[in-house]
């Protein structure tokens, strides 16, 4: 199964469905029966890509190994604490020489890992595959 393009479907079935029922001129001029169906296929879309997104994931996990996902990780917070330490968002960030030798380092001390998971805990969302 190409993952990619039925992702991509399915995202443009969604957003046809979800501009009709934005549409106030549909809205008003549709049967009942039209808009309970683009809801119940709404739905079942928005499913769809769910399950779709946790198969890409479980692939993804079985492609890379834990170390691979670990130094993600591990290059994940080292960028977000050099964008915190610069004072920048990504959208700003210069991807220069400074910022690849800050995050993409071969290896790690444990001092720098402290200072990381500390970091951590101030992201919501810190998301490993």
């Amino acid at each position: 199964m190409d993952y990619l393009s039925e992702l991509i479907r399915i995202n443009g079935q969604i957003g046809r469905i979800e501009n009709n029922l934005a549409d106030e001129n549909f809205m008003s001029k549709a049967p009942a029966q039209v808009i309970s169906l683009n809801k119940n296929k709404l739905y079942r879309f928005t499913n769809s890509i769910e399950a779709l997104l946790e198969k890409i994931t479980e692939i993804l996990k079985s492609i890379y190994t834990t170390a691979e996902r670990i130094t993600w990780h591990i290059q994940y917070l080292r960028e977000n604490k050099y964008l915190t330490d610069m004072k920048i968002s990504l959208n700003e960030c210069q991807y220069g020489k400074e910022y690849f030798n800050s995050v993409y380092k071969a290896t790690i001390d444990k001092q720098e890992l402290a200072k990381l998971c500390d970091l951590s805990s101030c992201f919501s969302s810190v998301h490993v595959l």
